[in-house]
């Protein structure tokens, strides 16, 4: 072929004709991906939002269980260095007390449970 044929061939309609179709073909893949990319990462956002609010949920009941321990074991060393009748019943009360506050963070990790990863949770 000759380069006047080719420039010919390629200046015909049936060239244009691709030339157009495969533009559109862009336009429109570019445009569903943009959608898609638009969706991750509003779904990424609202993922972080849900991850945000249960960990500072659970970071607080992480305090509210170290601050339980301690007091148990104030109330351990205060019934054990004391009136030895009282040593059984201050020991209970202290448990009793614990225990009720591990029962309440139990429940509030429940209530706060660490969302699925982001490829479960935005597929």
């Amino acid at each position: 072929m000759s380069k006047e044929r080719i420039i010919v061939w390629l200046d015909g309609p049936t060239v244009t004709r691709v030339l157009k179709v495969i533009a559109a073909v862009s336009i429109v893949l570019s445009l569903t991906v943009g959608i898609r990319q638009y969706a991750l990462a509003d779904c990424l956002a609202t993922y972080a939002e849900q991850t945000n609010e249960s960990t500072t949920a659970r970071a607080a009941i992480a305090a509210d269980d170290r601050e339980a321990q301690k007091e148990i074991f104030h109330e351990f060393a205060v019934a054990l260095s004391g009136d030895p009748k009282l040593t059984r019943e201050r020991i209970q009360v202290a448990l009793a007390r614990w225990e009720a506050r591990t029962q309440a963070a139990e429940r509030q990790r429940v209530d706060n449970p660490v969302p699925p990863p982001p490829s479960l949770y935005c597929g």
